[in-house]
């Protein structure tokens, strides 16, 4: 540390940045698979800390040829990479870099590219692959038994802190209401889907002041959309957090609701395990834990437990929510008075946000009942929704989110009756291709902007709660 250093390329460049290497953040703790690590480095020219992803990423894409030579100086590769997460990262701050509504909410790429064999005389030669690693061993077979992986570097800021480093339930709503809505953004104004949510892809930056931004991390997996889609061939992502068509690989188009319903199993799954550090050690009835099923068991499995649990409104409620810290605990943990212990630490409002997300999700009242649930359709009552964000005067990113709710809010067909509850539900709006699949109906363009659209108002609301929370707390503290 302080004395080795580690260079980074760029795909335009021959000569790579050298950077001082100052710890190391997190090591592979295997040697197949995507192998990353993370290193913090500072950059000798303008001192400033980096962050280093280093990173074996899987490419679907075949190179078109490689030349077999035992100098690897002569291994010739040629090919587009379908995923770039550099690329990806590049376009985004495109867009979204020349305004500070969007600072410190996503990886920046100072620099970054393919990783190139060293050869004689500290040239560059051909750029570092499974095919190209294996070169120095014997002949390379191509075949889809040998998965072909591009050793990538790249050199980002701000350095991101793990969700464990939060203060409050108020800081994780926070952090993750800005997530989505910054996820929400870059795939309407980038083009651009994330397709990996987990634990350790939503993570957070402090400002000087103690303001907590949400910060979408690792666009390893992302894809540009096009309007030629394909059928989802794979899985993509982190198995408790994957939608149930991913987990399926159902032949439904994957858009922004696959990752907004990973969210959902985000607030979940730290709903049990707790949203921070001091959380951690909370106990949950974990006789009741379901959650634990979203990561054990073959995919098929994991898939019809996640179609059981969402569901319907109480199913949700008896098999996840539940079991978040407090739940049930209250009988045994109370003070003198019978108070329970938990009920400040907020996870009974983190229990109501998801379940008023599963409902737009699920079950939202805009939409006919061919777009309801998760399973074989059910008569369900519904309720309007009457919800208004809330919005700080001086909040830029608050206000530009609450115009694009009202956007998708107007992309609802004017012909699109009221709906109230119980039988008036049957008239919410179906676009004319709505089939027997709900995951499909959902997914269809006036379907998928209107339960975008409620996902919005929903986290802005409880973003800028918890903002008022998190001030009052402060003022209190003076």
């Amino acid at each position: 540390i302080g004395k080795w250093q580690i260079d980074v390329f760029s795909n335009d460049k021959t000569e790579p940045k050298t950077l001082t290497l100052e710890s190391v953040l997190h090591n592979a703790t295997r040697t197949t698979g995507r192998h990353t690590r993370c290193f913090v480095v500072l950059d000798p020219e303008s001192k400033e800390q980096l962050l280093v992803k280093d990173a074996w990423a899987e490419e679907t894409r075949r190179p078109e040829f490689i030349e077999a030579n035992s100098d690897c100086s002569a291994a010739k590769v040629t090919m587009a990479f379908e995923r770039d997460e550099i690329k990806l990262l590049q376009k985004v701050d495109e867009k979204l870099g020349k305004t500070n509504r969007f600072q410190r909410r996503y990886p920046v790429i100072k620099y970054g590219g393919v990783v190139r064999q060293k050869l004689a005389n500290n040239l560059r030669g051909a750029m570092e692959t499974t095919y190209t690693a294996l070169l120095n061993i014997g002949p390379v077979v191509q075949s889809d038994e040998v998965p072909y992986r591009i050793h990538k570097r790249m050199a980002v800021t701000p350095i991101a802190e793990s969700l464990r480093n939060l203060r409050s339930m108020d800081e994780y709503i926070v952090v993750m209401a800005e997530a989505m809505l910054t996820l929400c953004y870059i795939e309407k104004e980038c083009g651009i889907l994330h397709r990996d949510i987990s634990s350790n892809n939503i993570m957070f930056t402090r400002d000087e002041d103690g303001t907590v931004r949400g910060f979408l991390n690792d666009f390893d997996c992302a894809i540009e959309v096009t309007a030629e889609r394909k059928p989802r061939t794979n899985m993509t992502g982190t198995l408790p957090f994957m939608s149930i068509c991913n987990l399926e690989s159902k032949n439904v188009d994957q858009t922004i609701l696959d990752d907004i319903e990973s969210c959902i199993y985000h607030m979940c799954w730290f709903g049990v395990e707790g949203v921070c550090s001091l959380h951690e050690d909370y106990p949950t009835d974990n006789d009741m834990a379901h959650l634990g099923r979203w990561r054990i068991g073959t995919v098929k499995q994991i898939a019809k437990t996640k179609r059981n649990n969402m569901h319907t409104d109480d199913i949700f409620r008896a098999e996840v929510t539940s079991c978040f810290i407090g739940a049930a605990q209250c009988e045994d943990h109370g003070d003198e008075h019978g108070n329970c212990l938990y009920k400040n630490l907020g996870y009974d409002r983190l229990a109501s946000l998801v379940c008023q997300l599963r409902k737009a999700l699920f079950e939202n009242d805009k939409l006919s009942r061919k777009c309801w649930g998760s399973t074989k359709q059910k008569k369900i009552s519904a309720q309007p929704s009457t919800r208004v964000a809330r919005m700080h005067v001086n909040d830029e990113f608050g206000h530009a989110f609450s115009k694009i709710c009202k956007v998708h809010r107007s992309s609802k067909p004017t012909d699109t009756p009221n709906v109230g509850s119980g039988a008036a539900a049957d008239k919410g709006y179906e676009d004319p291709s709505c089939g027997p699949d709900p995951f499909a109906n959902r997914a269809l363009g006036d379907c998928k902007e209107i339960i975008v659209g409620e996902i919005m108002e929903i986290m802005l609301n409880e973003r800028n709660i918890a903002l008022e929370n998190i001030e009052k707390q402060t003022q209190h503290k003076k």
